[in-house]
């Protein structure tokens, strides 16, 4: 049995989170898991069961059967973003009524509870990364963070010029703000929620989360299709 010291080191270096950002985190996690499998959209039948098998023993196994090799915890920590993502993505968006506005396309654009939940989770994400240490875990997040962030600012730039293309060869009306801001609300929620299971520690922390996202990501690809709220 390793000391706690290098337990820590063996699991790529990964900080010992404590406090109230941590366990706000991870309740925010839970959230966003009940928030997916309370509504839902449609599933793609090709493959989804054995795709979300494989998935969830990628995310359990490591740190249940592993936790001393950093490179199978890294190998979880990947999976447990993918798991996150993936719920999130086969949900049917609950749209907040307040929070929604109509673009020059006549679009009706709207943020989802999810979005919101995901937007505080970055804020949390962004304190625990600037409280972590030095270590694999950290550098591991801000990799995804940084990639997640030159894709955000490459669409900024080129956005406003494919947007007054699309005017001036299309009709004004059209799904161009919706499908372009959803497409990047995406890619933002992934790199959170990958930033996060990056960062997730201690391992019993890394544990729990893993069981449950794993569980839920198995009970949502058998449950009806559409449905909850």
């Amino acid at each position: 049995m390793l000391p706690s010291s290098n337990r820590e080191s063996a699991t790529g270096g990964a900080h010992r989170s404590t406090g109230w950002v941590a366990w706000a985190l991870e309740a925010a996690a839970y959230l966003l898991i009940a928030l997916a499998l309370t509504s839902r959209s449609a599933v793609p039948d090709l493959a989804r069961v054995p795709l979300g098998l494989v998935v969830s023993l990628v995310v359990v196994l490591p740190p249940v059967f592993a936790p001393k090799r950093s490179e199978a915890l890294l190998l979880s920590r990947v999976g447990l973003g993918l798991a996150l993502v993936l719920l999130i993505q086969l949900r049917d968006p609950i749209a907040l009524g307040f929070l929604s506005w109509e673009s020059p396309r006549h679009e009706v654009l709207s943020v989802s509870a999810a979005g919101v939940l995901v937007a505080v989770m970055g804020v949390l994400v962004g304190i625990e990364w600037l409280r972590a240490g030095a270590g694999q875990g950290r550098s591991h997040a801000a990799v995804a963070l940084v990639t997640v962030g030159l894709l955000a600012l490459f669409v900024a730039v080129t956005w406003p010029l494919l947007n007054r293309v699309m005017m001036a060869t299309t009709e004004p009306e059209g799904r161009f703000y919706g499908e372009s801001l959803g497409a990047l609300s995406i890619i933002l929620q992934y790199g959170v929620l990958m930033a996060y299971a990056l960062l997730v520690s201690p391992l019993g922390r890394h544990r729990r989360l893993a069981i449950v996202a794993a569980l839920a990501l198995l009970i949502r690809l058998h449950l009806p299709q559409t449905g909850g709220l």
